[in-house]
């Protein structure tokens, strides 16, 4: 239960004083008086933040034997006003701090894009659009992890999943999902982004010489392969049990992903589709061309180029 004096203090703007000639001194009830006797004071006034009592400031008589006059209860008021004041910016900048906290620790979960929109109160519209999706996966990571301590494991995989991701967000593009070592990231979505196709292969060529500087514990360097494509996309929250998970789905998503696996046949560090190429101009000038080369899972065949590992020789397969 509250205290009588917090209660009647709480429902006053003006102070509180026992003065006769003032108008709180002239039409005392009973519980100001109580408030004034529980303080030992003669004038109390309230100071008030965020809608509710947050202190009051108490004099008691004064030395001259004096009473408070109505030019000092103004001035009393202009400082309980001043105060009352400062607690409420005070308030408000720590909101804010709490706030901006909240946002920095979403956004070790959440993408930045979309942490960026859900911070500004942007919705999150599903909708279709044509994007570019990189995958990218460890070349041989079973075997690389085989007789490596769990420790060293997740030290690399940690740098790895580091510089791939500060690779995407330097040209623009969006972190989609982790997958142990695989991952997904797409370019011209949520927000749009001139030369997406451009910017996907230049974070391919940065991923594939970045990573390279990796290695387990046991001395044994990463190497990865990359995929990517170009075309319509549906990007949107998909809703799980509890929680709602930006992504995107549609063809591009699953070329892109046969792409990655694609490398491997190719002996390549990055393969691109027709659409990528055409889209990425000097960026992929040096790719080689593979014509009608047929891909797992899909009914048509497909013009790929590939970039080739260092001292490989790349033949056309037939992936099925």
């Amino acid at each position: 239960m509250e205290s009588p004096v917090v209660v009647a203090l709480a429902a006053r703007n003006a102070p509180l004083t026992a003065a006769r000639g003032t108008r709180s001194g002239d039409h005392m009830d009973r519980a100001d008086r109580a408030v004034l006797d529980a303080l030992g004071a003669q004038v109390v006034a309230p100071v008030h933040g965020a809608g509710q009592l947050a202190a009051f400031l108490c004099l008691g008589a004064k030395r001259s034997g004096d009473v408070y006059t109505p030019t000092d209860l103004t001035l009393l008021t202009a400082l309980a006003q001043t105060a009352s004041g400062a607690l409420i910016r005070i308030a408000s900048a720590e909101q804010t701090r709490q706030s901006r906290a909240a946002e920095e620790r979403m956004r070790r979960y959440v993408p930045d894009a979309v942490a960026e929109r859900v911070a500004a109160g942007r919705e999150m519209e599903a909708e279709q659009r044509e994007v570019s999706v990189l995958f990218v996966d460890i070349r041989g990571y079973t075997t690389l992890c085989e007789g490596a301590a769990p420790q060293e494991i997740f030290s690399a995989i940690n740098r790895y999943t580091e510089s791939v991701a500060a690779c995407v967000r330097r040209h623009g593009g969006t972190i989609v999902d982790f997958s142990g070592d695989g991952v997904m990231a797409v370019f011209g979505a949520p927000e749009p982004l001139p030369s997406k196709e451009r910017a996907a292969v230049e974070t391919a060529r940065d991923i594939a010489a970045t990573v390279g500087a990796i290695s387990l514990g046991n001395g044994a360097p990463l190497s990865v392969g990359v995929g990517v494509a170009t075309g319509e996309a549906y990007v949107g929250n998909v809703r799980a049990a509890d929680r709602l998970i930006w992504t995107a789905l549609g063809n591009a998503i699953n070329l892109a992903a046969r792409l990655q696996v694609l490398t491997r046949e190719l002996g390549a560090a990055i393969v691109i589709d027709s659409a990528t190429r055409g889209g990425a101009d000097a960026a992929a000038a040096d790719f080689m061309p593979h014509a009608g080369v047929a891909i797992r899972g899909r009914a048509q065949a497909e013009d790929v180029y590939a970039l080739p590992l260092a001292g490989s020789s790349a033949a056309s397969p037939s992936v099925r």
